[in-house]
């Protein structure tokens, strides 16, 4: 008799770094699971301790319908998709394991497990697991693959190509112009007396001025992205084909994801824009070997990529399926 597969359900909503989480602890599971898009109301900005165990925030007519029967698993990530997780493990009268990535906020004692990254000072124990970094879709197969599509799409451009990852304001800073002045300067110093080329990408927090200055001040000809861009989303390709990548500090995604490549990683980390468990988390990865501080001196070196992915999809398997 063959085995039932369990039913797993994948929460969505507009946080695209916590959906690449939680859709690459899935895939990595190697079931079959079914996303459900989760779109927010006015009321979604409220603290979790308010909007409870339910859908309370969620704009239902927008989003995936979420009914009986119920999932054995909820995978969710971040702190706005706690409280649907809670309803749907409620409503399924505790039938349904709640996994959640990233800590949750408060209350979190009806997870069945979270996963949260050391850096942010919560202490692993009983329902509760460490990562490094974040969980995210990027392994060797996913590279091998946009590997082939992505060298014949940029074979215009010189080789060796560097990728440069770059975030934007965080709660701590914004990030200026002045500080994508700094991060220019640092690429052409990156690139002096070699050949090569950049493949550039922002994120949602980078503003246009700062956009605008890292065009005019790279030197070294580069192939630019937008985040808002329509055309197929060339990051995972940029990840495959470079010889080296370079990552704003202030994402911890992009970091992790970067360091989950097997590439050299360089991290822009300026004072003024980095918080103190983001400084924690860059630790962490020098300590590992992953990456170093961007200075604009290019080395090369090898290290056993990140691998949280894997980790936190085994341990779902081993205790809930």
């Amino acid at each position: 008799m063959t085995e039932k597969k369990p039913v797993i359900w994948v929460l969505a909503d507009d946080r695209a770094g916590n959906v690449n989480q939680v859709l690459g602890v899935a895939e990595a599971m190697g079931l079959p699971f079914e996303v459900k898009d989760v779109v927010y109301d006015e009321m979604g900005k409220w603290p979790n301790i308010l909007r409870g165990s339910s859908l309370r925030g969620v704009d239902v007519e927008e989003s995936s319908e979420l009914k009986s029967p119920w999932p054995d698993i909820v995978l969710g990530a971040g702190r706005k998709t706690a409280p649907v997780a809670r309803y749907i493990k409620k409503v399924s009268q505790g039938k349904t394991k709640a996994i959640q990535i990233m800590w949750p906020g408060f209350p979190y004692r009806h997870f069945d497990m979270i996963f949260v990254p050391q850096h942010d000072g919560i202490a692993a124990g009983g329902r509760i697991v460490n990562t490094v970094g974040s969980p995210n879709r990027i392994n060797k197969d996913v590279l091998s693959k946009k590997k082939k599509k992505w060298e014949e799409a940029f074979s215009y451009m010189q080789d060796p190509f560097v990728a440069l990852l770059v975030g934007g304001d965080t709660k701590k800073g914004k990030f200026t112009t002045a500080h994508a002045q700094e991060l220019a300067n640092k690429v052409n110093l990156f690139f002096q007396d070699k050949k090569g080329s950049l493949l550039v990408t922002n994120s949602r927090r980078t503003s246009e001025d700062a956009v605008q200055v890292l065009k005019k001040e790279i030197k070294v000809k580069f192939h630019y992205h937008d985040y808002y861009s329509t055309n197929e989303n060339p990051y995972f390709g940029y990840l495959a084909i470079s010889d080296a990548i370079i990552a704003s500090g202030d994402s911890i995604s992009m970091c992790s994801e970067a360091c989950s490549s097997g590439k050299p990683v360089f991290i822009y980390a300026p004072e003024s824009l980095t918080p103190d468990k983001h400084r924690r988390f860059h630790q962490n990865l020098y300590e590992k070997g992953c990456a170093r501080p961007l200075t604009g001196k290019w080395e090369k070196w090898k290290y056993e990529p990140l691998d949280d992915t894997k980790r936190v999809a085994s341990m779902i398997l081993e205790n809930f399926c």
